[in-house]
């Protein structure tokens, strides 16, 4: 009782001394970005005594995570969806938040391939991932020291059927969020290697991602400014000044900039002084590609219950309200790289084409069968452009180089500009806020 007494005692004086740190700050950051590192970082920030404001270009925080309210009776995740590993602070705040977490387990509940599979005498789907996939996969790490290799080139060249093509494309394609051809065999392997968040995967059992980000916005309150895209970022004198589209000027001692990589690829944000070389080179070397979610409400299901995700000839297709919403005749199209981004620019409607494919993947008539849908195209929101960073051939050491200060005053966070393994997870993202606040409190 007494040593319990005297840590309270440790930990009062504690407190008593971070705020009179908090006091002694005075120091201005400016946040640019209010997706999940932007507004984490501005949280740990504000806890450390700095005076934060964070500056959104559109009319919501959240970024990458967005929810589809109405369609069903939970609410349907537009963009991060798992919470991925079991030792991630995501998941951590998960459950300090109340909110309950399904584990997927992938070796009864995973990745189903259905058009072209063998099939028992009720025409039901019994094939998985075949060990040949797996085999396929884990021999990858012969050609690790090849950096332009491809995981397209090295399934051709280990003579992989097209179903094994596909099943990979699902497992490992649609997964880092590219096509095979992009993706790099020694960097995705790198990648994986220092992969240290766990291996078990989550969905959220009830609520969403929005009650996660929810008392963060709370916590900020009059911090966030939305409808402030940022236009110039200039960090030539002591106090750095950053411009909005609408002609606002923020002074600072210091700034975060957490915008996707597209963002900085398409120059929306001109930095005076140019930023130094190596930083340009980083930034066009992490590749972002297109990716998007097709939510289909059908009038009845016609997959097995024991189902989740489901290759077809050509998209993967989740059971959306998997274990939460058992009766759900809900069905999520998760589309990335090419594919996404032919989508994206046809003239033919998105939900169509994806109809298509599971007509013939389940060798079914669908018309009038679709109740609703909707369409959310990542591609197309002006201030993200894409889905998440993907391990491309020679990409995953230019990570660090996006990633540091420039001149003690300008610091970067976001999913891309993690290096150690957790580029596009939240977690990752979280992770880098936590990163660039401790590059901070060191420049002073």
């Amino acid at each position: 009782m007494l040593l319990l007494m005297a840590g309270c005692v440790t930990v009062a004086m504690a407190n008593q001394s971070f705020v009179q740190i908090q006091h002694q700050t005075n120091q201005k950051v400016i946040v640019v970005g209010g997706g999940i590192s932007g507004l984490y970082a501005a949280k740990l920030l504000m806890e450390k005594g700095y005076e934060v404001v964070i500056l959104e270009a559109s009319d919501r925080v959240g970024g990458r995570i967005r929810q589809l309210d109405g369609f069903a009776d939970f609410q349907i995740e537009l963009g991060a969806e798992f919470v991925h590993g079991q030792r991630s602070e995501l998941r951590k705040m998960t459950l300090d938040n109340g909110l309950k977490l399904i584990e997927v387990d992938d070796s009864t509940e995973g990745l189903v391939y259905m058009h072209g599979s063998i099939r028992d005498d009720d025409d039901k789907v019994v094939i998985k991932a075949s060990r040949q996939v797996q085999k396929l996969i884990n021999r990858m790490s012969s050609v690790y020291d090849d950096p332009t290799k491809t995981v397209h080139q090295y399934l051709i060249e280990s003579e992989a059927s097209v179903r094994d093509h596909r099943l990979i494309q699902s497992e490992i394609g649609n997964d880092v969020g590219s096509d095979l051809r992009k993706i790099g065999v020694r960097d995705l392997i790198d990648n994986d290697d220092k992969w240290s968040a766990g291996n078990r995967d989550f969905l959220l059992a009830d609520g969403s991602f929005k009650d996660i980000l929810g008392p963060l916005e709370t916590e900020l309150g009059n911090r966030i400014r939305l409808n402030s895209p940022v236009v110039s970022i200039d960090y030539s004198l002591d106090k750095l000044v950053v411009a909005t589209a609408s002609g606002e000027k923020f002074t600072a001692n210091k700034v975060v900039c957490t915008v996707p990589v597209a963002v900085l690829q398409r120059n929306l944000i001109a930095f005076v002084p140019t930023l130094p070389q190596n930083k340009l080179i980083a930034i066009e070397s992490i590749k972002m590609d297109a990716g998007m979610k097709v939510i289909m409400k059908f009038d009845r299901k016609f997959w097995d219950d024991e189902v989740f995700s489901i290759v077809g000839k050509r998209y993967e297709y989740w059971v959306t309200g998997y274990r939460r919403s058992p009766q759900s005749n809900i069905l999520t199209a998760f589309i990335m790289g090419s594919k996404a981004k032919s989508l994206s620019r046809s003239q033919r409607p998105i939900v169509k084409t994806v109809l298509k494919d599971l007509e013939a993947t389940f060798e079914i008539n669908l018309e009038g069968k679709l109740v609703d849908h909707y369409v959310q195209d990542w591609l197309q929101e002006p201030y993200i452009g894409g889905a998440y960073s993907y391990p491309s051939p020679g990409s995953e050491r230019f990570r660090k180089i996006l990633a540091s200060p420039v001149d003690g005053k300008l610091f970067f966070a976001g999913e891309a500009t993690h290096y150690e393994g957790h580029n596009a997870t939240v977690h990752g993202a979280m992770e880098t806020a936590t990163r660039v606040v401790e590059e901070i409190i060191k420049s002073q």
